[in-house]
């Protein structure tokens, strides 16, 4: 088929920090950039760079290219069950906009914490590396120091399928025995005014080789998740557990098939991460627009088995 066409907006933007505190802190850090969206049928493609030449089209061609692709297939139906699956990097961005929550040092202090007493373990698959970074070079999200004024540090928070970090405060810190990540961050209050959360910065689960077409060559059979909903509500950021609506197609010998809505996958974040068996080599830019205060960035993911109730 054609080419899709997309509305496309591109703004130069300058994104400030500044902090001032009763200590006598005062901090400031600036950083000009570019910020690309383009909207086609709805669905948001978002990127950003430093500079012009930087902004990466091929890749907001592609992910247009796959939805275009996806839509265009007939209706099918999909009966309930247990299915080997491609989740694409817009649903693995959906996933992590909340469940990055998991990793929310304030979880732990008390000993609470769904990851408690894991650290140093396998958590994921191997092919699985989540960092938080302060500057991702080449894009425009950039936060190098924290509404405390700590330094952003970049976190490890699991490499290569192991747990390694959490995202802290100066006060989850002190509370754990721990260094400050560089991770405070501000909300309003209805009442007392401001208090002190924790916040990502750049959270970005690291690509893998494949092409999406490639990952559902090795899928073979199941289901290719384009599309998830209500990522704010879907999913449980205490234990990682989720039921999100989606929508997705049906592949047969790597090839799609038939486009199916309203179905429900569900299960648990962890159990997604240890299923993972191959990763996109592109990454899924996600800003948390309403607030402007992080960004989140995954890959498709080729995983072994989820979790399907399908429509009826």
């Amino acid at each position: 088929g054609s080419r899709p066409e997309a509305e496309l907006t591109i703004e130069e933007q300058i994104r400030g920090q500044w902090v001032v505190n009763q200590k006598g802190l005062n901090r400031q850090s600036s950083r000009r950039h570019f910020a690309v969206q383009a909207q086609w049928k709805g669905y948001p493609f978002i990127t950003s760079a430093p500079a012009p030449e930087q902004i990466e089209w091929a890749g907001l061609q592609e992910a247009i290219e796959q939805m275009r692709k996806n839509l265009e297939q007939p209706s099918s139906m999909q009966s309930s069950g247990v299915y080997p699956a491609v989740l694409s990097g817009y649903v693995m961005a959906k996933f992590f906009i909340t469940a990055w929550k998991l990793w929310d040092a304030r979880s732990y202090v008390g000993g609470g914490g769904v990851l408690r007493e894991r650290g140093g373990t396998q958590i994921a698959s191997s092919l699985v590396t989540l960092r938080d970074i302060p500057v991702w070079l080449g894009h425009g999200y950039e936060a190098v120091l924290d509404s405390e004024g700590s330094d952003g540090l970049v976190v490890d928070l699991v490499k290569q399928g192991v747990q390694t970090g959490l995202l802290h405060t100066l006060q989850t810190a002190a509370a754990l025995g721990a260094q400050t990540t560089g991770n405070a961050g501000r909300t309003a209050g209805l009442v007392k005014g401001y208090r002190t959360i924790v916040t990502p910065k750049n959270w970005v689960m690291e690509p893998g080789q494949n092409t999406e077409e490639e990952l559902l060559a090795q899928l073979g059979e199941g289901l290719y998740i384009f599309d998830a909903f209500d990522e704010f509500h879907a999913i449980n950021p205490a234990s990682g557990d989720f039921n999100f609506p989606c929508n997705a197609v049906q592949i047969r010998r790597g090839k799609r098939q038939g486009l199916c809505r309203q179905l429900t996958i569900s299960g648990n974040i962890l159990q997604v991460l240890a299923s993972v068996e191959a990763l996109g080599n592109r990454l899924y830019e996600m800003p948390l627009i309403m607030q402007d205060t992080y960004q989140v960035a995954a890959p498709a993911a080729l995983i072994s088995a989820i979790h399907v109730t399908g429509s009826v």
